[in-house]
């Protein structure tokens, strides 16, 4: 029953995805025409993690580069699918040497692999030549890939947090050329899995026997369950600006902050901070 749940959790999420996009409308105009964007931006990512199946510690790193990539069509509807990337490595003492097989070893910081998938869908629900509001549907896709390393031994785990839920968006247009924006999502439905609270337990042993990377991500997503607002808390939120610097180039700069809080099977507690700067090719 997991199984047929999660197929269909993933069908609708991708089924939206590839949803036939309208074109847009120019800034400040009630008449839609043509325009699409495509952007790129590398910067800096800040986490601060606290995940008690493994540790009690709370865990921070500055790391960089932080990437993102992202599309966007504007039309009766207004459609944006984006995908960021960012790595963390946390050192909570300094590292010493130890020994095994006879071999003088190194320990080395724990590493955390952060990625989401995010697509929103939404309508102009506000309009004048210097502002716009907009709001809708959001998809986002959550997966933490854990590495946690104590010297000799060390723990593998995951997270994985796919939600359907609502976003809102608020559009200033400083000028012709000058856009500033800010929003906010949060998922109201979610499909959870994380590492179970022995981290090598009987299940997760069996789910990576096979020793095949996405037969054993599939098992890992399988393990999970339905959640709504009560077991996992979400937000994402972000403030962009852009400059058109020409008819198909512009530049810009994102803040992006995010939150995760659930309690099963124990507490995650997770912030990131995300700056970038952008380049934006309109066609």
């Amino acid at each position: 029953m997991k199984l047929y749940l999660l197929l269909l959790y993933l069908f609708a999420f991708t089924g939206t995805l590839l949803a036939q996009t309208e074109l847009s409308d120019e800034p400040g105009q009630k008449h839609f025409s043509p325009k699409h964007s495509l952007e790129l931006g590398f910067g800096f990512g800040h986490l601060v993690n606290q995940d008690l199946v493994f540790s009690p510690f709370i865990h921070r790193d500055l790391a960089f580069p932080s990437a993102m990539i992202g599309y966007e069509a504007q039309g009766r509807l207004i459609h944006k699918i984006s995908l960021r990337y960012a790595s963390f490595c946390t050192v909570l003492n300094e590292s010493y040497e130890y020994f095994e097989d006879g071999e003088e070893e190194t320990t080395t910081p724990h590493s955390f692999t952060n990625i989401n998938l995010g697509y929103n869908a939404g309508l102009p629900l506000h309009l004048t030549e210097k502002h716009r509001m907009i709001g809708g549907l959001s998809l986002s896709w959550d997966i933490h890939s854990l590495n946690y390393s104590y010297g000799r031994i060390g723990s593998v785990g995951y997270y994985s947090g796919t939600g359907i839920g609502v976003f809102g968006k608020y559009e200033w247009f400083l000028s012709e050329s000058t856009k500033v924006s800010a929003n906010i999502q949060i998922p109201l439905v979610s499909w959870i899995a994380r590492s179970p609270y022995l981290v090598n337990d009987d299940e997760f042993i069996e789910n990576i026997s096979s020793h095949k990377g996405i037969p054993t991500f599939i098992d890992f997503l399988g393990d999970g369950r339905l959640v709504t607002l009560n077991r996992l808390q979400r937000l994402s939120t972000a403030i962009e600006g852009s400059h058109i610097l020409s008819n198909h180039w512009a530049v810009g700069g994102e803040w992006s902050f995010g939150f995760i809080h659930t309690s099963r099977p124990r507490n995650l507690v997770s912030y990131q901070n995300t700056l970038v700067g952008k380049v934006i090719y309109v066609f």
